[in-house]
């Protein structure tokens, strides 16, 4: 069955190829009329959209994959994902694309959603997935203390069930929440621990999403040459991979860790930020956009360019309708404050 082979090449991360397979899958399934071939096309193709930073494609096919979904004539389908249910899937994945389209209220009731239906289901793996697939949505939205609800419930279901992936996420998830509360060397430590083991199962996909809180942790601790390194390698695997749903974000990061390391050489900095805005926008991620933008406008503020930092910011966060309660907003709105 071709869901099979998409879901090898994906654990395999060869994005490109299972997009193609996933291509041949939803012809298939439009050829045959039949709903469940169709719900599982949708699925993929929604899924392999995202790993490939065609956001609007995926957001499509995940909203159509919910339009057919119902959990009581698909609940058998959960056999052929591995376990756990294609309506959370959709949910799931929806709420991290949602996010990333700048979608930030409906990222969050998709994920709310998600969840409502994976305790209905009352499935013990479908469960623990949907903690992994929360924990990520809130570690976007910046909400904390929900990342570690949902981390701790992940790695607490994940250590009944045996999935060592699921809890090796969990892992790096708590890691990351220490990190934010100021447990520097506690939330390395175990940022390191849940990396090693998520590379442990033999998954490939996401790690360039998963190094992005290693390099946090160096760049909290003061270690920026280290931070670029691990951004390089991350960097190295989405180009080999195609996983392109966050490459925004390396390439801002890796600016912040540049400044970290040469405070006086903005040259190579401002480079960075102005990729990572060129990828967010060619990408539509406009979250990511704003992050970039926050990021190259504050650069622009220290070399007194204030205009030109409040020209760059101002329309990206004005074409928020929604989210304005998140740290990235926030942390955007002050700074056009500070800009007027």
């Amino acid at each position: 069955m071709l869901f099979g082979v998409w879901l090898y090449h994906v654990g395999r991360a060869e994005h490109h190829t299972a997009h193609a397979f996933a291509e041949q899958l939803l012809g298939l399934a439009e050829s045959l009329s039949e709903p469940e071939y169709l719900l599982e096309a949708r699925v993929t193709l929604g899924a392999s959209s995202y790993y490939i930073g065609e956001l609007q494609t995926a957001n499509e096919h995940f909203q159509e994959g919910i339009r057919l979904y119902d959990p009581e004539q698909h609940a058998e389908l959960a056999l052929s994902y591995g376990g756990f249910d294609p309506g959370v899937v959709c949910l799931g994945y929806g709420a991290w694309t949602l996010w990333l389209l700048g979608e930030v209220d409906q990222a969050k009731a998709s994920a709310d959603r998600a969840q409502a239906l994976s305790r209905r289901l009352n499935n013990a793996y479908t469960l623990a997935r949907t903690q992994y697939y929360d924990a990520l949505l809130r570690q976007f939205v910046g909400d904390w203390q929900a990342v570690r609800a949902r981390a701790e419930e992940a790695i607490e279901l994940a250590t009944e069930q045996g999935i060592a992936m699921v809890r090796a996420v969990g892992t790096i998830m708590l890691g990351w929440v220490r990190l934010r509360e100021g447990q520097k060397a506690e939330g390395s430590r175990q940022i390191h621990q849940g990396v090693d083991a998520y590379r442990a199962t033999g998954a490939s996909f996401q790690l360039p999403h998963f190094l992005v809180p290693v390099a946090e942790a160096a760049r909290v601790r003061g270690r920026p040459e280290e931070g670029l390194d691990v951004l390089a390698d991350a960097m190295a695997i989405v180009e080999n991979t195609g996983e392109r749903y966050l490459e925004a974000e390396l390439h801002r990061l890796q600016g912040e860790l540049l400044l970290d390391r040469s405070p006086g050489d903005h040259g190579p900095a401002e480079g960075a930020f102005q990729k990572a805005l060129s990828v967010a926008r060619a990408q539509q991620a406009k979250s990511l956009e704003l992050r970039a933008a926050t990021s190259l406008a504050r650069l622009w503020q220290v070399q007194g360019k204030t205009t030109a930092a409040r020209d760059l910011l101002a329309p990206v966060y004005q074409s928020f309708s929604e989210g304005f309660d998140t740290p990235d907003l926030k942390s955007a709105n002050a700074l056009l404050d500070e800009l007027s």
